[in-house]
């Protein structure tokens, strides 16, 4: 009697060969990442991992690497530079079990990973500080990019390294342990809105004509038609309109803006095309509008916020001033913004809420929307899947101008150079090639190479005297407006962070009514146990973890003063001891308190 051959054996031996050959796959990997490879003989290996997965990163650091492995010494040496990118959804895990394990790459990113925020950076990441008074090697004379000016030139070749970066290297000073401690490499920009400029044209030749339409569609009509009259009131019908809607222009205001995704909908009917949308929104926050006109709504209430008078707002600042009736959702300012975003909100495609970044610009690659919000890391991406399909153009956040919805509300457009620059690259503590890191971290941030790495990435370069290529120059932050952290912060792992987060993704998709939004979150910050009783808690335990941060940071440097004999402790001394007695060990919250709630005593859990 014959037996039937079992399938499940052909799925067992698969699974044992993918196994097998993963297994080889990770053995080999370890070796070559750990410089144990049988070919690597003694080299020594310096490893480098990051997120940036964008078309354009990896290949230009591989350049750069491929550059810094030739150089005469480093070959000497028996030095090599290895690149490790690793996906964002990742690398936080990654890190961390690295980090701990001791098996960390030689450089990393800083910013995913919770363990290497707050005074435990000083636990698992090499300051530099020693490094940033000395001027880059790699600045010297005969390596500068031709061209430059002589007096830029000379500056550069002599200035401490951290005064070769445009920021003045801020993205890698730490305010908490007083010391550099990452060097970042480039900047993606700021946040802009990508459109087609081909369905732009069409759009708008599909705008003028319903002008001159009698009657006018009814969406035309109410663009036009104030709020009070039953209207949108998005912008006003005048002769300007008619020169704009025949040129090549992005919509010049908010209201002009809402005007095309008003006639998109229509056009997408009359053209059988009914995937077409307005913006191809998702939950990634840069890209739903929601955080651009934060601060220009809200930006003016901030100084009535400010407790600790640091000149930014903070969760508990923003939902105090809630709680303590010094701002309310009557506000005007803060209706408008929540209306705002609201009417933006209606042009996403259905069920946004539900779609990452990634899907929101296949969307908009596919020609299905009209535009897609995103920053420069996502420059090189639009720019090769837009070729050969349409004309891609860029534009910044528009305002909205007099006569508009909402501009009576509007403070002004947003000070972007507050932003730090990306990608900051920091050195793992425990890292056994700490010298050469920092040599090719220096190598990497000089005008020449960053400038070449930069263009081939597709980002702004971070070194002075670098330049952009020409279709970066959108990006470059604007430095007029009100301050980004002067706006309204929301964002944090509080219960009410949690709770706002959750009503206001609601809210945008329509399916929360704004009082109901209004009411549910003060209800929140009422909570006894984790309203605004456990943010000031938790606020002025932040303040003395911090304190006890600083003193630690102070032993070491006053060991370093008396032992080593480092004059430059000196300055870092009282620096980290200014900052220490500005904190106050928390007393600066529960004197806060103290004056709002006399006779109360503070909240500890």
């Amino acid at each position: 009697m014959s037996r039937r051959f079992n399938l499940n054996y052909i799925g067992l031996a698969l699974l044992t060969g993918a196994f097998i050959w993963s297994a080889g796959r990770v053995t080999v990997a370890q070796r070559q990442a750990s410089g144990r490879s049988a070919a690597a003989g003694q080299e020594k290996v310096v490893r480098i991992t990051h997120w940036q997965l964008e078309p354009g990163f990896r290949e230009a650091l591989d350049a750069v690497i491929a550059e810094y492995n030739e150089l005469p010494k480093v070959k000497a040496a028996g030095v090599r530079v290895l690149q490790l990118a690793i996906s964002e959804k990742v690398f936080q895990q990654f890190l961390n079990v690295h980090m701990i394990s001791g098996t960390a790459p030689d450089i990393s990113a800083r910013g995913m990973s919770k363990l290497v925020r707050g005074s435990a950076v000083g636990r698992f990441l090499e300051p530099i500080t020693a490094w940033v008074d000395a001027p880059n090697p790699y600045n010297a004379p005969a390596l500068l990019p031709a061209g430059l000016d002589p007096e830029l030139a000379r500056y550069l070749s002599a200035a401490p390294w951290r005064e070769t970066f445009l920021d003045g290297m801020q993205a890698g000073w730490d305010d908490e342990l007083q010391g550099y401690y990452n060097v970042p490499i480039a900047s993606p920009g700021s946040i802009r809105i990508f459109y087609n400029r081909d369905l732009l044209r069409e759009v708008k030749a599909f705008t003028a004509q319903a002008l001159d339409t009698e009657p006018r569609p009814a969406w035309l009509t109410a663009a036009f038609t104030p709020i009070a009259q039953g209207g949108e009131g998005f912008t006003t019908d005048d002769p300007s309109l008619r020169d704009w809607l025949a040129s090549d222009e992005p919509p010049p205001s908010l209201g002009r803006l809402l005007l095309l995704c008003e006639a998109v909908r229509p056009f997408a009917e009359l053209h059988g095309r009914s995937k077409l949308i307005a913006i191809s929104g998702s939950n990634y926050g840069p890209g739903n509008f929601s955080e651009a006109y934060l601060a220009p709504f809200t930006a003016g209430l901030g100084e009535r916020m400010d407790i600790e008078h640091d000149s930014s707002i903070s969760p508990l600042e923003s939902f105090a001033g809630l709680s303590e009736g010094v701002w309310s959702f009557d506000h005007p300012g803060v209706q408008a913004y929540f209306d705002c975003v609201r009417v933006v909100a209606r042009h996403f495609p259905a069920g946004f809420l539900g779609l990452d970044r990634e899907q929101a610009i296949r969307r908009f690659l596919q020609g299905h929307a009209l535009m897609v919000a995103s920053g420069g890391w996502d420059a090189s991406s639009l720019f090769m899947g837009s070729k050969g399909k349409f004309e891609l153009g860029i534009m910044a956040y528009p305002p909205p101008v007099a006569g508009e919805r909402w501009h009576e509300a509007y403070l002004d457009q947003v000070n972007e150079t507050e932003s730090p620059m990306g990608v900051p690259l920091a050195i793992y503590k425990r890292s056994p090639n700490k010298e050469w890191a920092v040599d090719f971290l220096q190598f990497l941030s000089s005008a020449r190479v960053n400038e070449r790495f930069a263009q081939q990435a597709g980002w702004l370069p971070a070194a002075v005297g670098a330049q952009p290529t020409e279709r970066m120059a959108p990006f470059a932050p604007s430095a007029a407006g009100v301050k980004r952290s002067m706006g309204f912060n929301f964002r944090g792992s509080s219960h009410p962070s949690i709770t706002y987060e959750g009503l206001f993704w609601l809210y945008m998709a329509g399916d929360l009514p704004y009082q109901e939004l209004a009411d549910r979150l003060q209800e929140s910050l009422r909570s006894p146990r984790y309203g605004m009783n456990r943010l000031w808690f938790e606020g002025a335990r932040g303040q003395q973890e911090n304190a006890r941060a600083k003193e630690r940071a102070l032993s070491v440097e006053e060991a370093r003063l008396l032992f080593l004999g480092d004059e430059s402790a000196r300055q870092r001394h009282r620096a980290i001891l200014l900052t220490a007695l500005m904190l106050n060990d928390g007393a600066n919250l529960r004197a806060a308190w103290a004056v709002r709630y006399p006779g109360q005593p503070f909240p500890d859990f």
